[in-house]
């Protein structure tokens, strides 16, 4: 049966009982606008796949940087999303992945891509509608030297860790021969021919240069150790995947060869350690990432991290989180500039090379970028495995400063 009270009480009355409760909720919230826009924010990161591990640790260092800053945001009236994309480390996947996400207008960047040749197609693919692109992991020269205004990076290049690979082989271990191996794709090939002019400079010999995918292409591997074999160098380098370092190391010790063995950052993983098991002992490599133990801010990190997933970051997590955090300046800033409004995609993409992070804010210390989108100063390292309990060892520090 009707209530009758209720049914006469005026209309009015309910209207304005509703907008008092409505305040009363938002004045709870602290809540500055009534409608909250939406900011979302991409991380790109191969999900599947044998790179699954690493594209994890990008996606929760971003994930992290995001989460903490929600509640921020929402005082702004910002209701703050993370839009989360798997590439599965494939180009093409990549593009198709970008491609929908930018149909979404409330996407105003991207965090990622972690490989180098999967961040190039993608930077490339979004020329015509660019956003802001900010990579954690994507080393390879070529990105900088587009032109692109929208693709930013807070990891140091691959020039950098030619450079640092070819100083301590010729100056600490002073290695007279170097076999260099990279694994075809862009990062590895980018690397192997710069470190191969380094040595050049340097009088270090390259007895050899060859390509493979030593993980899966079993007659290349053959043919490649056999090259190995005859040429005897001193060194083996390698420049690609930490699965195909893996393989190629495996099959090295398997031959019976003693000689040294070093790579690229892509070995700068626990992955690469679970695959090459026992022989990653006495492993070096150059890493423009270097221990998370390395970084004097990483307490409260490290801290937060383990309460939220319950293990350990791993340095690729670190720099995502720093990443995040620039692309989040860019936005909080364009939108107080911009008078409580959201930026678009096109003043996001200048805001985010005029973020200064600070070393007490950043936790792989400050963070500044060049004109043509480089950070201005980051740490390499040169670290080893070492041969009993596969710890890391920092055994040589530098620092790569980029032109402005």
């Amino acid at each position: 049966m009707n209530n009758p009270t209720l049914q006469a009480r005026p209309a009015a009355v309910v209207s304005l009982s509703r907008c008092f409760a409505a305040f009363g909720i938002m004045v709870a919230l602290g809540v500055a606008h009534a409608v909250a826009a939406t900011a979302k924010i991409a991380v790109m990161a191969p999900l599947s796949g044998s790179q699954i591990a690493i594209g994890t640790d990008v996606q929760q260092g971003a994930e992290l940087a995001l989460t903490q800053r929600q509640a921020d945001f929402a005082k702004l009236g910002i209701d703050l999303q993370l839009t989360t994309l798997d590439d599965g480390g494939e180009a093409v996947r990549g593009v198709d992945q970008m491609a929908v996400a930018l149909k979404d207008p409330a996407v105003l960047g991207l965090v990622g891509p972690v490989n180098s040749g999967v961040t190039l197609k993608v930077a490339e693919s979004v020329s015509a509608t660019p956003l802001a692109i900010i990579s954690p992991t994507s080393v390879t020269d070529e990105l900088t030297q587009q032109g692109w205004n929208y693709f930013s990076r807070i990891i140091a290049p691959n020039s950098a860790q030619a450079n640092v690979a070819a100083q301590y082989i010729a100056s600490s271990l002073h290695v007279g021969r170097v076999y260099i191996v990279s694994d075809n794709q862009t990062f590895g090939n980018g690397l192997a021919k710069q470190l191969q002019a380094n040595l050049e400079v340097r009088k270090v010999t390259v007895v050899g240069f060859n390509g493979v995918a030593a993980a899966t292409d079993p007659a290349a591997l053959k043919f490649t150790l056999a090259q190995i074999v005859a040429a005897k160098p001193d060194l083996v380098f390698y420049a690609g995947t930490h699965e195909d370092g893996a393989a190629l190391l495996r099959s090295i010790r398997a031959a019976g060869l003693k000689m040294l063995f070093m790579g690229g950052q892509s070995l700068d993983t626990p992955a690469f350690i679970r695959l090459a098991q026992d022989d990653a002992g006495g492993v070096m490599y150059v890493s423009g990432y270097g221990p998370v133990a390395s970084f004097s801010n990483r307490f409260r990190f490290v801290e937060q991290f383990q309460a939220a997933y319950k293990h350990p970051p791993q340095i690729r997590s670190v720099f995502a989180y720093d990443a995040m955090n620039v692309m989040l300046d860019a936005v909080q800033n364009t939108f107080r500039a911009n008078g409580g409004r959201l930026p678009t995609r096109a003043e996001l993409i200048p805001a985010v090379r005029k973020v200064n992070l600070t070393a007490f804010r950043a936790v792989t210390g400050p963070i500044s970028l060049s004109a043509n989108g480089e950070r201005l100063s980051t740490p390499m390292f040169v670290i080893g495995l070492d041969s009993k309990t596969l710890l890391q060892n920092v055994l040589y520090v530098s620092r790569y400063h980029s032109p402005r």
